[in-house]
């Protein structure tokens, strides 16, 4: 082992790190809260990822197991030499970051990773911000149907009926709402406006479908 004597890692003051677009299509896993492991300034976790500063590749990784003292070159989930994390301070919110690793392409290009330093946990919204994972470019289905009907004769808690065009893929009846979630890829009956919910939880949803005849019905069209 080569490392030299006198490099000290940065210390944070942060009780969880926040990351958020950190990720690409097959690393969405990354992002969320890291919390601080109790007597350490430089190690935090999220279930059975570590967040850690890696003395002999002088970089933040994220790695399953405690690198931080290790001379070798460790494996590693996220990479960032970005000098903005040694820096945080409790309340740096959504800070900007360069990451190395995973590389950020495709549909995934144009995400900006940011990181957060917190003393306390965030809210619920602010959670399922970070968790969030969608490409950039995503393109729902857009229905020319004027109104929908849905005939599913029971067990779908009153739902069934028409509902009225609200936007392309949104439409409304009473308390109910058809329309597309993003995130989950489906046709649902939810009782709000889901299309975009994203993060951790999905809708609550009361019909259910991955049937991508829909995505093509027009006027007068009828499909079991």
């Amino acid at each position: 082992c080569n490392l030299p004597c006198n490099l000290t890692p940065p210390s944070l003051e942060c009780e969880y790190i926040l990351l958020q677009d950190s990720g690409n299509a097959n690393s969405g896993g990354l992002n969320g809260l890291f919390t601080k492991v109790a007597n350490e300034d430089d190690l935090y976790q999220k279930d059975s990822y570590l967040f850690q500063y890696s003395k002999v590749s002088q970089s933040w990784i994220i790695a399953e197991s405690d690198e931080r003292e290790s001379c070798q070159n460790p494996s590693y989930f996220f990479k960032s030499t970005d000098t903005t994390i040694d820096g945080l301070s409790v309340g740096d919110a959504n800070e900007n970051i360069a990451i190395t690793y995973p590389v950020q392409d495709g549909d995934y290009s144009c995400k900006q990773p940011k990181i957060s330093c917190l003393d306390s946990e965030p809210t619920d919204e602010e959670l399922n911000n970070a968790l969030c994972n969608l490409p950039c470019n995503i393109n729902p289905p857009s229905l020319s149907c004027s109104y929908i009907e849905i005939d599913i004769q029971g067990g779908n808690y009153g739902s069934d009926g028409i509902y009225n065009k609200i936007d392309n893929n949104l439409y409304q009846m009473g308390e109910y709402y058809f329309l597309y979630y993003v995130q989950g890829g489906y046709y649902a009956i939810t009782k709000s406006d889901d299309r975009n919910l994203c993060g951790n939880t999905g809708p609550t949803a009361y019909l259910r479908s991955f049937d991508s005849n829909i995505d093509t019905l027009q006027n007068g069209n009828s499909i079991t």
